[in-house]
C-alpha cells in the first residue's frame, strides 16, 4: 500500500532541473507563505550576487585542492553547499514562471536534489514522491527546507519500478487539488522509471 506524510512548506528550494509543466483551468489552492529557507546561513542573505559568486568560486577551489576525503566532505557540507543553495534560491526568485500552484518532486537516493527543487520552485503546494527505500531522503529534504507537517505531502510510489503507479499518484493528487493550471513535476531527483511515467 502507499504511505503518505504531510508537510507544510515554509521555504522554497531548487536548481537546474528537468521539469514538466501541466496546464488546465485551476481553482485556487490553499496559499502558503514564502519564507527565506531556514537552513541557509543568515549571513548569506546580506551578500550581493557578485560576492556570493566569488565565495562559491573560492570554496570550489578549496574543495578541488583538498586531498583529504573527510575534510573535503566537511568543506562541501559546511561551506559550499549553503552557498550553492543560496544561489539556487536566488535563481528561482529571478526566473519567470517559477511561481506554481502544485509541485511534484521525485526523490531518489539522496536528499540534495529534492532540496534544490524545493528551493528553486515557489510552490503553493508540494508533494514529494519517493520509493519505499527513499522515504528517509524525502524527510531529510522536507526538514532541510523548513517543511513542517501540515498541508504538503510525501507519498510512496512503492519500489519505483512501475511507471503507472507514479502516473496514477500524480493524476490522483492533481485531481484532488482541483486540476491546478500551473503544475510542475520536477524529475531531477528521481529514478529513470519515474521520468518515464511523467
Amino acid at each position: 500500500g502507499s504511505t503518505s506524510t504531510a508537510f507544510a512548506p515554509l521555504g522554497w528550494w531548487g536548481g537546474r532541473h528537468v521539469a514538466k509543466r501541466l496546464t488546465s483551468p485551476s481553482p485556487s489552492l490553499r496559499p502558503m507563505s514564502p519564507v527565506r529557507p531556514p537552513a541557509l546561513l543568515p549571513r548569506l542573505a546580506d551578500l550581493s550576487d557578485m560576492e556570493l559568486s566569488q565565495q562559491r568560486a573560492t570554496s570550489e577551489g578549496r574543495l578541488r585542492a583538498c586531498a583529504d576525503t573527510p575534510t573535503a566532505s566537511a568543506l562541501y557540507e559546511d561551506e559550499l553547499l549553503p552557498l550553492e543553495r543560496e544561489a539556487v534560491w536566488r535563481a528561482g526568485r529571478r526566473t519567470p514562471g517559477t511561481d506554481v500552484d502544485l509541485l511534484f518532486v521525485t526523490v531518489g537516493n539522496q536528499a540534495n536534489t529534492p532540496i534544490q527543487a524545493l528551493l528553486y520552485w515557489q510552490a503553493r503546494h508540494v508533494v514529494l514522491l519517493h520509493t519505499d527505500r527513499t522515504e528517509q531522503y524525502a524527510v531529510q529534504a522536507a526538514q532541510a527546507c523548513g517543511l513542517a507537517f501540515g498541508s504538503g505531502r510525501s507519498l510512496s510510489i512503492g519500489d519505483g519500478l512501475d511507471p503507472s503507479r507514479l502516473y496514477g499518484t500524480v493524476k490522483t493528487v492533481w485531481e484532488e487539488q482541483g486540476r491546478p493550471s500551473d503544475t510542475v513535476i520536477d524529475l531531477t531527483g528521481g529514478f529513470k522509471a519515474m521520468s518515464g511515467a511523467a
